[in-house]
């Protein structure tokens, strides 16, 4: 059973992320600038995600919240990065 769960969450995962690029896509063919389709699609997550654990963020230390600032940053250049290049390419190819 469990490794039926692990495959079939796998599997979702999979289509998540694949389906995220084709959006993403769809967005800058459109003529949506890369910022704002990063600005909506984290707005969109960091909701969903602040609505799931708004009680363990209030009680992160300073330390916690640089390093989490560090990696945020990191995290967004990374997607920009990747997003701009979309712009340039295929889903399948980036």
């Amino acid at each position: 059973m469990k490794s039926i769960t692990a495959d079939l969450s796998l599997l979702l995962t999979g289509l998540i992320w694949g389906t995220g690029f084709i959006a993403t896509h769809w967005a800058l063919e459109s003529g949506m600038p890369t910022t704002l389709t990063l600005l909506f699609r984290f707005s969109v997550s960091a909701l969903i995600l602040g609505a799931l654990i708004f009680k363990r963020v209030r009680k992160i230390t300073r330390q916690e919240f640089r390093w989490g600032s560090l990696a945020g940053v990191i995290l967004f250049l990374a997607f920009y990065a990747q997003t701009a290049g979309l712009r340039y390419t295929t889903p399948s190819n980036n």
